[in-house]
């Protein structure tokens, strides 16, 4: 969630109100709309993180190595200038 408040400047869920009804929906699957203007590769570790089995998220260690590579090793830098 941390990574969609940092695209987006809101809180998840912001304008729903917050219940029961929404915890169910969460714990159903429900998660914040992505916006257009995230870059892909951001989206899709967003999306791993967001994986309902907690074995299946990738670790802090795996977050640092993608994040680093986007920053020093790939052509995603190109991606992240675009972002508004």
């Amino acid at each position: 969630m941390i990574m969609w408040e940092l695209t987006t400047g809101c809180k998840p869920f912001d304008n729903i109100e917050h219940n029961t009804e929404l915890i169910y929906k969460i714990i159903d699957g429900k998660t914040p709309n992505i916006t257009d203007d995230t870059p892909v590769c951001y989206a899709n570790l967003m999306k791993k993180c967001w994986n309902s089995d907690p074995l299946k998220r990738p670790s802090a260690k795996e977050i640092l190595e993608v994040t680093y590579a986007w920053a020093f090793l790939q052509g995603d830098y190109e991606n992240f200038n675009q972002a508004e």
